[in-house]
């Protein structure tokens, strides 16, 4: 991603998370039990439209799921057999991992993140010793097209954050644990990102075209030892993202079983490790599958395309619902929810084609598939005649 554009989508979608993620706060005190901003939005929008924000939400997490587990294998060097092998070994060993109880699982995410951070310090603080003010002059602004483009390209390193909210009723004391690690997440994310864009511009400035600039930074500020950490840290970043993913995407197939369109053995709760063990596996699988394809690009695409339905759904929940004199209350909330739901419409009106009927597929055959099982389970529930 180039210079200005560049910049300013990072705080395009900085700005996004940002507000739609306070609406995921505000709407927090509504969730205590698996399923979190989910379930949340099925009671406040209704049956029909949170049965398609679950819809969006599981494209979303399994393309996630396996365009990461490429990546993985991609930072790696991994090509050929080698990278089908090494993206099905990582998924199945984190899908045990989480299968054994949510503790392991949060543990691993968290060595994973915090390892990946290591690197992200050299970049941040490396660079900015051998920046220069000439390359962070912008000489011309970028259009809207190129600037909304550029946001929904990156968009997907800013989303996920929600996701703490999937496990709600798997945490002690979700009312106060949730809002609490949505604004750490938030506020860290946007300092973090913020500052590697900031440096990575003075640093490389009109260069910042290659396929690895982070090592290139690194390499300026640290040289080849300051490169090496830095792919193996991106290496390690990706993991992260891959467990924490592969962590909270199963809550997903839960809450499904539990509305009642997907199989009910999905929604059982193991009494041994007190996770949905069933959920769990089947996530794993159908992650499996999904990276075997190898459409890291496709995949990429429906990411970003997907989880923005779900984020506009999200503000038009704050503005719908009339909260209780128990929960968390936001300052500011439906002004919020407005602004948020704008910048979030703009981001879907900069939608490829092929990303915008990909979408639109997926609902329609979503929509089609519930008709059938209401139906079919209307059907059963009919008398017989003798």
């Amino acid at each position: 991603m180039l210079g200005p554009a560049a910049v300013l989508a990072h705080l395009v979608c900085g700005a996004a998370t940002a507000l739609v993620m306070a609406c995921f706060v505000e709407l927090s005190s509504e969730v205590t039990r698996t399923g979190g901003p989910l379930a949340a939005l099925e009671d406040i929008l209704g049956p029909w439209p949170g049965y398609l924000c679950w819809l969006l939400y599981g494209l979303y997490g399994l393309a996630a799921c396996g365009f990461l587990s490429l990546a993985l294998s991609d930072a790696l060097g991994l090509q050929g057999v080698a990278r089908v092998a090494s993206s099905t070994g990582v998924v199945l060993f984190i899908g045990t991992i989480n299968a054994v109880g949510v503790r392991y699982g949060l543990r691993f995410a968290v060595a994973t993140t915090i390892a990946k951070l290591v690197p992200l310090a050299l970049v941040i603080l490396g660079g900015a010793f051998v920046m220069s003010r000439e390359n962070l002059h912008i000489p011309a602004w970028p259009t809207s097209d190129a600037l909304g483009t550029a946001a929904i390209t990156m968009f997907f390193a800013f989303s996920g954050t929600e996701a703490a909210m999937l496990p709600a009723g798997e945490l002690r004391d979700p009312r106060t644990t949730v809002p609490r690690g949505i604004f750490v997440a938030v506020l860290s994310l946007t300092i973090i990102y913020a500052s590697v864009q900031w440096v990575s511009q003075g640093v490389l400035g009109g260069s910042l075209h290659g396929t690895a600039p982070l090592a290139d930074v690194a390499a300026a500020a640290w040289g080849p030892v300051g490169r090496t950490t830095v792919r193996i840290g991106t290496a390690i970043s990706v993991l992260g993202s891959l467990s924490g993913a592969l962590l909270t995407v199963p809550r997903w197939a839960f809450l499904g079983a539990r509305m009642g369109v997907l199989p009910a053995n999905l929604g059982r709760v193991n009494v041994r490790f007190e996770t949905p063990f069933n959920a769990i596996i089947a996530t794993t699988a159908a992650t499996v599958l999904v990276a075997l394809s190898g459409a890291l690009q496709i995949l990429a695409a429906l990411t970003s395309a997907s989880i923005l339905g779900v984020y506009l759904a999200a503000c038009l929940a704050v503005l719908r619902r009339e909260p209780d004199q128990t929960g968390f209350h936001l300052p500011g909330a439906k002004v919020i929810a407005v602004a948020g739901a704008v910048i979030t419409v703009w981001l879907l009106a900069h939608l490829s084609t092929r990303e915008f009927a990909a979408v639109c597929g997926t609902l329609i055959a979503g929509v089609l598939y519930r008709v059938a099982l209401n139906r079919r389970q209307l059907g059963r529930n009919m008398p017989h005649s003798e």
